[in-house]
């Protein structure tokens, strides 16, 4: 029975590395499918992988997390059908204690600022042409943005002040 159980307990060492290969995978896919959206499986297994190695008793992901954000803003800049998966990704590994200081900065600033701008877009539009984005996905954003803010890697920058101060006021123009 001890053979059997250990066959279902992936060692330390390997979260990273499946990590490293499915965003590769992904990178791949991504460029591949230039008239096609690429494959949603991707992202999910992405997703999975990363909430059963980041299960919040171990730092697992410590070793790629650099690799992850960066990986996580060049997807959802570029990947809109991704969004949904790679929030969910982004929100657990903000929520794990010691990750969001691997954070770049630069990468951290792009993030805000791009779900700033999906949250600012989704009530605008909301607003304008009555529910044009789903609740659900405006709620996600907020969250993901939240979680974002919550969890800073050091200091604001001037820039990034400004872009929330301008964000969170055309955020609130357009809430009744």
């Amino acid at each position: 029975m001890g053979a059997e159980l250990e066959f279902y307990v992936i060692a330390a060492e390997t979260w990273p590395f499946l990590v490293k290969l499915l965003t590769k995978a992904i990178q791949l896919e991504v460029f591949a499918s230039k008239k096609r959206p690429p494959k949603l499986a991707f992202a999910k297994t992405l997703r999975i992988v990363v909430q059963r190695a980041e299960d919040g008793k171990s730092l697992h992901l410590l070793s790629v997390a650099k690799l992850l954000f960066n990986h996580i803003w060049e997807i959802l800049k570029d990947v809109p059908s991704f969004q949904s998966e790679y929030g969910i990704i982004l929100r657990h590994l903000l929520a794990v204690k010691h990750l969001h200081f691997h954070l770049r900065k630069r990468v951290y600033s792009s993030l805000v600022l791009l779900y700033m701008g999906k949250v600012e877009i989704s009530l605008s539009e909301q607003r304008s042409y009555g529910q044009a984005n789903p609740k659900e996905e405006v709620f996600r954003c907020i969250l993901t943005l939240h979680s974002l803010l919550d969890s800073p890697p050091g200091d604001f920058s001037d820039d990034l002040r400004e872009g929330i101060t301008k964000g969170f006021i055309e955020i609130f123009s357009n809430l009744r």
